[in-house]
């Protein structure tokens, strides 16, 4: 039995966490569902491939595991970039202190939101729903 495999995902079950995936060569059968394989973490994760990713997939002698995807592109990033792209116009990045976070809408939800920072800068329309407290009557500023 060969114990390592690449293999490119044609079946997707997000509830069980499972995928199943078609090898080149001779037996293009597909496989049985295989465990994604998820780093570990403190939090909750949830990373599933897309039909058509290309997977690197082990074995032991009773079951199989996803263990990741191998890009098929490199992305356009630089050395000590870090960064999750979701497509062109959605991503979260980072590099030298400085995060990124890059949407059509960003939304916080709290019941408290803190900024704090020696300047904020507010680029468009600012909306509030509610009140403002610390307004000094007249001076036109916070």
């Amino acid at each position: 039995m060969q114990w390592v495999k690449i293999g490119t995902v044609s079946i997707l079950n997000p509830e069980d966490m499972t995928v199943q995936v078609v090898f080149d060569g001779l037996d293009t059968s597909v496989s049985d569902e295989l465990s994604i394989v998820i780093p570990p973490s403190r939090a909750q994760e949830y990373h599933m491939p897309d039909v058509g990713d290309t997977v690197l997939c082990v074995f032991t002698e009773s079951q199989g595991f996803c263990i990741g995807m191998i890009q098929d592109a490199t992305p356009e990033m630089t050395a000590g970039e870090w960064g999750i792209l979701f497509d062109d116009e959605n991503q979260v990045m980072y590099k030298d202190g400085i995060l990124s976070v890059k949407a059509k809408e960003v939304i916080f939800e709290g019941t408290k939101v803190t900024i704090t920072a020696p300047e904020v800068i507010v680029t468009g329309d600012f909306k509030v729903s509610g009140t403002i407290n610390g307004l000094t009557p007249g001076s036109g500023s916070l």
